[in-house]
């Protein structure tokens, strides 16, 4: 069997994917340090400065991609998306609640009770992939419906998403109060997909150093928002904002060592995002205890001034960089394990298989719609009347969305290639003119 051709890789969007899974990663470990008292309540605010940028930053890009969706038949829907999703969500919902009971001690008396509750309900890290199963799902029914409709209900979840059953942090809809919040991310990468291509040409450097810190200066003086309708309001808008920060940081550092780091931990996020918060709890449990934590300052006292009063006994505090080294060892843990499966049959709790039946089916169906697409062509040119493209022909007449980022990306790099060739040209004239200047005196 001939290996399948490697999908190019518009790097941005990895480098983009990789500061969604790293901000993440880092407010689980932010977040358990405080709970187990190995980490100072500093780094939880400082993960909070990335609140509007990390998961709508992953959606965004998801949805970038989301097109090739409006375009699959019902069989590719199942097989394509669902199953591909679907499985590790299902499997992992069993899986976490295993590795919770044997590094944490919690109880299985309602294992199954809970893992079943756990695929409508999700109440730990993954339920993401519920959130693209669902968004796909939507997507494809919403085919036919113009993007601008689907965009308007996506930002009016958005504004009401604060009011389903609780706050986006805890609640029995706790899951389904973050889909709704996040929709609208999704929904701006797929219907705003050409937006988004034209503020990742524009971006500069020095663009995303300016948004970066308008952004944290916004996140804090969001946080003093008591007014509830100023608050959702407020909300939306910083999505947005902090849609705009993400890119154009991605865009900043494509081309950059830590950039390369970024993409390829972008590459894949599902191993990081499946693993992180087991990982998280060995590294509380099992590994930062065995690290001297008993240096510098002890910070179970944490005062905000602390860093600036006493820095030598802080930034000597082990537990100071507790969420710093859990971020590497969280990291490299998930990279690891994913290269150790790769090619085996453990390799299917990631990338389930798909069976021959699948591929003749998904075969099937796209052939029985080019057959109708050809009676319907041919029915017109027989009546000797213009052929109307059916809806999802028009949708397969839609520009590639890889395609689109791969050309915007060469455009980028090659203004910027063109940029540095002027640099020099003028270095060069001005080397020459001061060279005459010198030889006339």
């Amino acid at each position: 069997m001939a290996d399948k051709p490697v999908k190019p890789r518009v790097v941005w969007v990895d480098i983009a994917k990789g500061i969604s899974i790293l901000t993440v990663v880092f407010l689980h470990l932010s977040t358990w340090g405080i709970d187990t008292g190995n980490s100072p309540g500093l780094w939880y605010n400082v993960s909070a400065n990335f609140v509007h940028l990390r998961l709508p930053l992953f959606f965004m890009v998801s949805g970038l991609f989301a097109a090739k969706i409006r375009r699959f038949t019902f069989a590719e829907l199942i097989v394509k998306r669902t199953w591909l999703w679907g499985v590790p969500f299902i499997l992992w919902g069993a899986i976490v609640l295993l590795a919770s009971h044997f590094i944490r001690g919690t109880s299985l008396d309602h294992f199954w009770s809970q893992w079943g509750r756990g695929i409508i309900f999700p109440e730990n890290g993954i339920w993401f992939l519920m959130a693209l199963l669902v968004f796909t799902f939507v997507i494809w029914v919403c085919r036919h419906v113009r993007g601008r409709y689907v965009l308007a209900v996506s930002f009016a979840l958005t504004l009401i998403a604060p009011f389903i059953g609780g706050s986006a942090q805890a609640g029995p809809l706790w899951s389904w109060t973050r889909l709704a919040m996040y929709f609208s991310s999704y929904c701006i990468g797929l219907y705003g997909r050409e937006i988004v291509i034209r503020v990742a040409a524009k971006s500069r450097w020095y663009h995303a150093l300016i948004l970066f810190a308008l952004l944290i200066v916004m996140e804090k003086g969001y946080r003093y928002i008591n007014n509830e309708f100023l608050h959702t309001s407020a909300n939306i808008l910083l999505i947005g904002y902090g849609l705009i920060t993400g890119v154009a940081i991605a865009v900043a550092l494509d081309g950059t060592y830590f950039g390369k780091l970024l993409s390829y931990i972008g590459r894949h996020t599902l191993e990081i995002y499946l693993l992180n918060e087991i990982l998280v709890w060995v590294f509380y449990k099992d590994i930062f205890p065995l690290i001297d934590i008993h240096t510098g300052s002890d910070l179970s006292t944490w005062q905000e001034g602390e860093l600036f009063m006493n820095p030598r006994g802080v930034l000597s505090s082990m537990n100071f960089w507790a969420p710093l080294i859990g971020l590497v060892f969280v990291t490299g843990v998930s990279l690891l394990i994913r290269e150790l499966v790769r090619g085996s049959r453990l390799d299917y709790v990631f990338t389930p298989p798909t069976f021959a039946w699948m591929t003749r089916w998904v075969e099937e169906s796209i052939a029985r719609r080019a057959q109708r697409h050809a009676e319907a062509r041919a029915q017109a040119a027989s009546q000797g009347r213009q052929y109307q493209p059916e809806n999802d022909e028009a949708l397969l007449a839609e520009p590639d969305a890889t395609t689109e980022l791969l050309a915007s990306e060469k455009g980028l790099l090659e203004e910027r290639a063109a940029h540095h060739h002027n640099d020099g040209d003028d270095h060069a004239r001005r080397s020459q003119s001061s060279h005459q200047r010198e030889q006339e005196c």
